[in-house]
């Protein structure tokens, strides 16, 4: 079995954007469009079994419309013909999210698996108090 521990997928309405602007700012032509369809495509044509998409939140206020978005992923994944996930999709937190304990228990009562961070998008450093009260709750 392959597994593909680190994949990015977006909402179809903000992926051609999304694309377009990691493009730009890592000066790096994506692989894909960032769709999970495409994912889907690549992963038959490279003999990926699952991919796990880690989305990234680059303000807090993206905490719902991420989250809803997982669930729906790993929901269209638990419908595959062989009943099991094909992408299975990570929540996400920011550091700066204030009611953290809520939204970590949340994602938990959601089914997601875990919470992907991103120092470098969510400017700050790994030992940030931040991410240590998250990790410490967790």
């Amino acid at each position: 079995m392959i597994i593909d521990f680190h994949t990015h997928v977006f909402p179809e309405r903000i992926a051609a954007t999304t694309i377009s602007t990691l493009e730009k700012s890592g000066k790096i032509k994506a692989f894909s469009n960032g769709t999970a369809d495409a994912l889907l495509s690549n992963m038959e044509r490279s003999g990926v079994d699952i991919s796990v998409n880690l989305p990234v939140l680059t303000k807090p206020a993206q905490f719902d419309s991420i989250l809803k978005f997982a669930v729906s992923l790993n929901e269209r994944a638990a419908l595959t013909p062989e009943g099991k996930g094909k992408i299975i999709s990570f929540a996400g937190i920011h550091p700066d999210t204030e009611d953290y304990k809520e939204k970590l228990w949340r994602v938990k009562e959601s089914g997601i698996l875990g919470i992907k961070i991103h120092p470098d998008y969510q400017n700050t450093f790994f030992d940030d108090d931040r991410y240590v009260r998250i990790f410490l709750y967790g």
